[in-house]
């Protein structure tokens, strides 16, 4: 994979479009790590970062990697409600609810988030 398909293209593009683009350029661990020091700023690379650390079982790194996210993009709902799912398996239950909210806010049919709130 070249480094260029990380730079975009400096069209404008719903936040949707942005990440199902970048999730179908990266392929590796490698490419994450590359992506999130040339588009430190960009919440999606954050994001990938995070679902690779919660199917590793790392609730904590992933944490960290959604709430950066979060902090990036307030509107990536996907990104709160995965910080949901991180802080509940850190059983930090009343955070949990608090992103979920988040997300629910934005997406009010999010399943992630609703399976959240349900278990809190």
């Amino acid at each position: 994979m070249s480094q260029r398909s990380f730079e975009g293209s400096g069209e404008e593009t719903s936040c949707a479009t942005r990440s199902t683009q970048f999730l179908d350029e990266v392929l590796t661990w490698d490419d994450v790590v590359y992506a999130t020091e040339v588009r430190p700023s960009d919440a999606e690379p954050w994001y990938s970062a995070g679902v690779i650390h919660m199917n590793l079982g790392d609730d904590a790194e992933a944490l960290g990697c959604f709430a950066h996210a979060c902090e990036l993009d307030p509107q990536m709902e996907i990104a709160w409600a995965n910080k949901a799912a991180a802080l509940f398996g850190l059983k930090r239950h009343s955070e949990a609810v608090a992103a979920a909210a988040e997300a629910l806010k934005l997406d009010p049919a999010d399943a992630i988030a609703r399976v959240m709130m349900a278990q809190a």
